[in-house]
């Protein structure tokens, strides 16, 4: 009797810092974001997570966008593989204004390009469960670049027409 009581104590416990532990969830607001941004975040076993960054832009721009968590275990002979920091399931997603949604992405540290055609406010939805026996450790990395107006093609290739006609009519004359 006092041996189930035990492991009732114990389940009881497990459950209350699961419900805990499932509870975390980051949100980073970085506001307007023309650049770079990279962090890390430490997540506690067994918490599932929806972490959020969110960033806005002021004109069309491409992201590049990568995840990638950290999996920390090895094999202990007689025990087997031990993790102890380890987050499966992960995997991200971008959304934005008018219902734009890209992804999901696998956090496998591959870049995706993605173009942002409207300015206004972006957020990086990540997903996970931290299952090592530590918990989980993951990375972020964004990059936005500004994509050319149009007028700046038109430019560039009426000035290569003209170094292309002087460069003729130069040789023309020779």
């Amino acid at each position: 009797m006092i041996k189930s009581f035990k492991l009732l104590v114990a389940g009881l416990a497990l459950a209350a810092s699961s419900i805990t532990a499932n509870a975390a969830s980051v949100v980073v607001d970085l506001g307007t974001l023309s650049g770079s941004y990279i962090n890390t975040f430490t997540k506690t076993a067994g918490e599932t997570f929806i972490d959020h960054i969110n960033f806005s832009i002021t004109g069309p721009a491409n992201i590049d966008s990568a995840a990638n968590h950290l999996d920390l275990s090895f094999t202990i002979p007689g025990l087997g593989n031990v993790a102890l920091y380890n987050i499966t399931d992960m995997f991200y997603d971008i959304t934005g204004p008018s219902g734009f949604s890209t992804g999901p992405f696998s956090a496998n540290n591959t870049t995706t390009t993605t173009l942002l055609n409207v300015a206004g406010d972006y957020h990086v939805n990540l997903f996970g469960k931290a299952t090592g026996t530590q918990g989980g450790i993951y990375a972020v990395a964004l990059n936005v670049t500004a994509v050319p107006e149009p007028e700046t093609y038109a430019l560039m290739l009426a000035g290569l027409g003209l170094v292309g006609f002087a460069a003729r009519r130069r040789k023309s004359a020779v």
